[in-house]
């Protein structure tokens, strides 16, 4: 097909695509596609992104879905997550107006979701770079509930509530959790920043991770 005849097939698409909504569930281990379809004619021109998934046929995404993260995102540990070790530290995404956060973390699930900054639940201010909380040591087999408000005093919508998070430590020792060595050596979070290797000894030569980032290798 020519572009003559693209045209001419594209004649009869509306101007203005119907959109769609709904949830999409995003199942570890497949993969997803994103598509941007470009269609121009001399007068007007339509960009649409569309999504396709193993079990969902290609669909529009509406434009609302891409609007900007403003709340605090990408909690870690995951929400929800079991078994988490006993002496986390918990990390966020910035929104994107924040200037800082406002941090709230305890067991009960409605005071932590309704808190302000005069509850006990309220555990201090943030700025923006450090998106890190250190609860301590905490207790064994027992759920804990955190929030982020995002915080810009210049802007009127400030503060952006945050999403109630939550999590479960695990019964038992967590001896060394791998999951949380990253390629930032910099940060000295690298696997042979903590297990001592013998790189560089002639004597024993024995490495701990690769030599070059990626470190150690994550299966999912």
């Amino acid at each position: 097909m020519d572009g003559r005849q693209l045209v001419d097939s594209w004649e009869s698409v509306p101007i203005y695509p119907i959109e769609h909504s709904g949830t999409i569930d995003l199942v570890v281990g497949n993969t997803y596609t994103i598509v941007m379809e470009y269609f121009e004619d001399t007068a007007r021109a339509v960009a649409e992104l569309r999504w396709e998934s193993p079990s969902t046929p290609k669909q529009l995404i509406p434009q609302a879905a891409f609007s900007l993260p403003i709340k605090a995102n990408s909690p870690s540990p995951r929400n929800a997550a079991t078994g988490v070790k006993h002496t986390p530290i918990l990390k966020w995404g910035a929104g994107d107006y924040a200037v800082s956060h406002e941090v709230y973390f305890g067991t009960d699930e409605d005071a932590v979701k309704n808190a302000t900054a005069a509850s006990p639940e309220y555990k201090g201010t943030k700025a923006l770079g450090d998106e890190s909380y250190d609860p301590g040591k905490l207790a064994w087999h027992t759920t804990y509930y955190w929030r982020v408000d995002e915080v810009n005093d210049v802007n009127p919508d400030s503060p952006w509530i945050g999403s109630l998070w939550s999590f479960t430590t695990g019964d038992f020792l967590v001896v060394d959790s791998f999951e949380d060595y990253t390629d930032n050596d910099a940060a000295g979070e690298a696997i042979w920043q903590s297990w001592i290797d013998g790189f560089g000894v002639a004597e024993n030569g024995a490495q701990a991770g690769n030599l070059l980032p990626p470190y150690i290798q994550r299966h999912h």
